[in-house]
């Protein structure tokens, strides 16, 4: 039983000494220079495979970095544009408003501070009329 456990033998596997022939015999030479020659081939194969999909991995990164760029620029545009043609929109627009900009900031309404010196009406006569009020006189 060990016998045929020894003598099955794996693809790449070099025989053991008593197996074959001696390692310095020239048909053992030629046994490892083709294993390796094959060795070789494999490894040349495999070595293109890998640069391939590594070529294909590269242009993948390229494109994203350049498509997450452009993604950059469609959002940033916009706003770098609206930054720099709202200002002259808005005086434009204080322009065009002009006349009614009285009604929207009431700039020419007196306070009530002002009336209150021109009517002659004191902090003493508030408080007289509140509490008319409050007591029901009029």
């Amino acid at each position: 039983m060990d016998k045929e456990k020894t003598s099955k033998k794996t693809k790449n596997e070099i025989p053991a000494p008593w197996e074959g022939p001696s390692p310095s015999s020239p048909v053992r030479q030629k046994a490892n220079s083709e294993q390796i020659e094959k060795l070789m081939e494999e490894n040349l194969r495999l070595t293109q495979e890998i640069y391939k999909m590594t070529k294909k991995i590269n242009n993948f990164v390229v494109w994203s970095r350049i498509l997450g760029f452009l993604k950059v620029l469609i959002f940033a545009a916009p706003v770098i544009l609206g930054i720099m043609y709202f200002k002259p929109l808005l005086n434009l627009m204080g322009q065009a408003f002009a006349p009614y900009k009285e009604l929207f900031y009431m700039t020419d309404v007196p306070t009530i501070k002002s009336q209150v010196n021109q009517n002659g009406i004191g902090p003493s006569s508030i408080d007289e009329l509140l509490n008319s009020l409050k007591n029901g006189n009029r």
